[in-house]
């Protein structure tokens, strides 16, 4: 025995159903790879900030703590950046090797 079919279900059913014309899938696809584009544009430009932030305050005669407190607080406050602190601190980490390694702190 079958149970029967609630409205809800009915209607997702019905939804699922629903094919979406290939023209529209294209659009969707291109303004989705335009959005993805700018946000990753963005994620550079962030990066490129936090790296000039390292050079930067890396000439300074201060601790390499301080030196790291004041790149995490520029991130937080005047990039605003909305990463968690162990996510934050990782890409830190992450340049400042890199910087190392590139040789150019």
């Amino acid at each position: 025995m079958t149970k029967p079919e609630t409205p809800f279900q009915w209607l997702a059913d019905k939804i699922k159903g629903i094919e979406t014309p290939d023209w529209l899938v294209e659009i969707l696809q291109a303004v989705q790879d335009i959005i993805v584009e700018i946000v990753l544009q963005i994620g550079k430009a962030y990066i490129d900030k936090l790296k000039d932030k390292i050079v930067e305050i890396n000439k300074e005669n201060i601790s390499s703590h301080e030196k790291f407190q004041t790149v995490f607080d520029y991130a937080k406050i005047e990039l605003k950046l909305v990463l968690s602190d162990s996510n934050l601190n990782f890409l830190i980490e992450y340049l400042v090797n890199k910087l190392k390694k590139e040789k150019i702190i």
